[in-house]
């Protein structure tokens, strides 16, 4: 038998703290993304949000970590918890063409 233990308010306390002490690492936008869903685990919406947006705009984030965070924000901010569109809300919600060469 396998016993599951969610431990997000252990998960949150470290995520925040690699988060506020290591600027320049590659894995600042997993950490954003990841702090993002489990404070939303835990009911905590508006934090979630309000890291998703803080990870979007972090210089550290790479690319593809910077494309799923904004993904999340379009979807967390819906409203009433957010009446403004983000800017890149269209870019993020079209799906991108799929190219296969043989």
């Amino acid at each position: 038998m396998r016993i599951l233990l969610y431990r997000y308010t252990d998960a949150i306390r470290v995520l925040k703290r690699l988060l506020s002490t290591v600027a320049s690492d590659r894995k600042r936008g997993y950490w954003a993304l990841r702090l993002s869903v489990d404070l939303e685990h835990m009911n905590r919406s508006n934090e979630s949000l309000s890291i998703a947006e803080a990870g979007v705009i972090d210089p550290w984030v790479r690319a593809g970590s910077k494309i799923a965070l904004q993904r999340r924000v379009v979807r967390l901010s819906k409203p009433p918890r957010r009446w403004k569109v983000p800017s890149y809300a269209n870019a993020v919600t079209t799906n991108i063409k799929e190219v296969h060469i043989t």
